[in-house]
């Protein structure tokens, strides 16, 4: 099913106590049915963003909810219309959309299993791990893809355009990340050197660039010392590196992590937004 604008007013016409959440995509439509069950809600109802034909300069589900937000702005229907999207670098960098659109609280919806709880519940519930495997995989988290995360933001900040989703998580082969891992005398460290370099090479960018960003990501890693890991660490880098630390596929790692979310149900819908988002399900 895909509505043009004007048959998706007018399916709200026909049910004029209906209202809709908007969400990214398949994994996050099946995480708000589990979330808020259909006995649960009253006369609301979760679609995903390509349900509707969404008109506009946009490059992801994300870009066409912040573009659906913006053309149903103050309109009609603006009141029985709500969205919730990954919040990506929003907060980072100071970007406020319409305020229909509900960010997640932590960077993404994957990143909300970033508390030693959620990790818990992939390492140990998930693949039968140890409670030190638990605690060395979050520290690892931090060490490893806190710097994978000031380079995404540096790109942004600095409109770079540097192409991780190609470089990291092309079509077919996820969770490409787990390249630029490598261990030495027992410690886990990132090429970051080595993913610069793709990440150019993968870009419109000169090599001779390199200097620029290297030196620029150090100051990008200061200015992101005081945000927590969740804001800031991309779910699939995360989901990523699990795969990697935990020896199975990216599909695998994702499967657990999705429903690790769901085993935080409570802990999630305590977190302000998620709240938000799901008493607006619920009606």
């Amino acid at each position: 099913m895909e509505w043009t604008l004007p048959e998706f007013f007018q399916f709200l016409r026909d049910d004029p106590e209906l209202r809709v959440l908007f969400v990214e995509g398949d994994h996050d439509l099946s995480f708000w049915r589990a979330l808020v069950p259909l006995s649960d809600r009253t006369n609301t109802a979760v679609y995903k963003i390509a349900s509707v034909n969404v008109t506009g300069v946009v490059r992801s589900e994300r870009g066409c909810i912040m573009e659906l937000a913006r053309q149903m702005f103050g309109g009609e229907f603006a009141d029985r219309v709500k969205f919730f999207a990954d919040a990506d670098h929003d907060r980072i960098l100071g970007r406020v959309g319409p305020a229909t659109v509900i960010l997640t609280d932590s960077r993404d919806r994957e990143s909300y299993v970033m508390s030693h709880e959620g990790m818990a519940s992939v390492c140990e519930t998930g693949f039968n791990k140890t409670e030190e495997f638990t605690r060395d995989t979050v520290a690892l988290v931090r060490t490893i893809l806190r710097p994978v995360a000031a380079l995404r933001v540096l790109s942004e900040r600095l409109d770079k355009r540097l192409p991780f989703k190609r470089t990291l998580n092309p079509e077919g082969e996820p969770g490409r990340i787990r390249k630029y891992f490598e261990k030495k005398n027992g410690v886990v460290e990132l090429k970051c050197d080595g993913l610069i370099v793709a990440l150019i090479q993968n870009s419109q960018l000169n090599m001779s660039e390199k200097g620029e960003i290297t030196a620029a990501l150090l100051d990008e890693s200061v200015r992101l010392q005081d945000f927590d890991d969740d804001q800031i660490i991309h779910g699939k880098d995360l989901i990523g590196f699990l795969s990697w630390r935990l020896g199975c596929s990216f599909e695998a790692a994702q499967a657990c992590v999705n429903l690790a979310l769901l085993q935080l149900r409570q802990v999630l819908i305590a977190r302000p937004n998620m709240q938000l988002a799901a008493n607006w399900v619920r009606g």
